[in-house]
């Protein structure tokens, strides 16, 4: 049966966009996904999202070319409402679609057979994940700072702040004292400049040519606004990862000014492509360009890593064939699927999809030990009913690599497998269904 899809895993695929699905998870990481916002969000032809996409409201897919070379792709799509959004060819109207492919449209969203299975890559009515500095969970990354003693007050508005290597070092004025501290010794250090919510820090890591990128998992928070004031990068080959998070401000792109008395890396430097690596958590504010009538033409912000929002506001112009800003490239950091930043906030209603809730307390636990696996993967099952469900594992083009059944304990021989992320299905005898992803490393 390895490697083949049989009839029973065909019809199992096939069935599930129209069954109560539900996916169980101790907790949820903010920085699972993509892109994660609170408001409605727009893709357009053109748009590959190779990370998970969630939406707790509208979300508006157009395609304006027959065909499906150009539509938009999604690693996975979830909305918490019950259809997405398109719009008719020729004309101005928009219309709710429950499907990857709109009847009389344009629009194939992408890549379509695997969206034409439901969830967990084409997620309709999922709950909504919560935005506010009231409903996130925030204050648990601010007290690990406060514990490791990297919770710094009395920070003055307009603070730089380079990352570089090992190492934060901060800077009040552009004549003043440089502050550094190493944050090697922690095993998930934190840092929180405890600001007033309407107070600025302006942030980049150091340049290629200037020195190392950032090397160490950090998080980094505070309570205002944070400006991008040049590339944020990671070390190549270093175990490099960054959480930003602001409470009550917004992050924007820093616009140059045509002189400023800081210098060297000190400087703000964004008229140019950039690079911003890292997972953006804004739990009340917006992301947008400071300026963004500049630069022109427009250029590439690369957002390699995740952003969470409430929404997006302007950071790019387009006149024709005159721009003006920066087109924002996201770009999935790989290594989200299975870890997160230290201390980064976390929500504890799973990934929401339940389009069958009155079956919920009859339905298995699953507990998967060694995730990310490697030459095997352990799964505990808890029911009310000791029954024997069906287990299957599929990689990302739907395909069944492993089938098995399981009773209470059972281990799938994994060793041969591709490295890569993996989706683990367990069908019980009512057919109800859980899914749950997986990572081989």
């Amino acid at each position: 049966m390895e490697g083949k899809m049989s009839r029973t895993s065909f019809l199992l695929l096939m069935l599930l966009p129209m069954i109560g699905v539900s996916i169980l998870a101790d907790s949820g990481s903010y920085s699972d996904y993509l892109i994660l916002i609170d408001d409605y969000s727009w893709f357009y032809d053109g748009s590959v999202m190779n990370g998970p996409v969630r939406s707790n409201s509208m979300l508006h897919i157009r395609s304006l070319t027959t065909g499906r070379d150009n539509d938009p792709w999604f690693y996975s799509l979830t909305t918490a409402l019950d259809s997405i959004y398109t719009i008719l060819p020729d004309t101005f109207l928009i219309i709710s679609s429950t499907l990857p492919h709109p009847l009389e449209t344009n629009l194939w969203v992408e890549p379509y057979e695997l969206m034409c299975e439901g969830p967990p890559w084409f997620n309709l009515g999922a709950d909504s994940i919560p935005f506010g500095s009231d409903n996130v969970n925030w204050q648990s990354t601010y007290y690990a700072a406060v514990e490791s003693g990297l919770c710094f007050t009395s920070v003055a508005s307009g603070t730089r702040v380079i990352l570089e290597s090992d190492s934060i070092h901060l800077r009040e004025t552009f004549d003043g004292p440089v502050l550094s501290y190493c944050i090697s010794d922690l095993s998930e250090p934190v840092v929180w400049i405890d600001n007033a919510p309407g107070d600025d820090i302006y942030i980049r890591s150091i340049p290629p040519d200037s020195g190392s990128g950032i090397t160490v998992p950090v998080t980094l928070g505070c309570n205002g606004n944070v400006y991008i004031m040049g590339d944020i990068r990671y070390e190549p080959l270093s175990g490099g990862i960054l959480g930003l998070i602001t409470v009550n401000g917004d992050i924007m792109i820093a616009d140059t000014p045509l002189s400023e008395l800081w210098e060297g890396i000190w400087a703000i430097e964004t008229e140019k492509d950039m690079l911003c690596s890292g997972s953006l958590l804004i739990i009340d504010g917006l992301f947008c360009a400071e300026n963004a009538w500049e630069p022109h033409p427009a250029v590439d912000f690369t957002m390699f890593g995740s952003i969470q929002l409430p929404k997006y506001y302007i950071t790019v112009y387009v006149g024709g064939t005159n721009t003006w800003g920066y087109f924002i490239k996201p770009d999935f950091d790989q290594r989200l699927f299975d870890v997160s930043p230290p201390f980064y906030p976390t929500y504890d209603t799973g990934t929401g999809i339940e389009e069958d809730p009155a079956g919920l307390n009859t339905e298995p636990l699953l507990r998967v030990q060694g995730n990310p696996f490697g030459d095997y993967l352990i799964l505990n099952i808890t029911s009310d009913i000791a029954v024997t469900h069906d287990v299957y594992l599929l990689d990302l083009s739907g395909r069944m690599v492993r089938e098995s059944s399981i009773r209470d304990t059972v281990t799938l021989q994994t060793g041969d497998l591709p490295c890569g992320t993996y989706i683990l299905l367990v069908e019980s005898p009512d057919g109800i269904h859980q899914s749950y992803k997986v990572v081989k490393l």
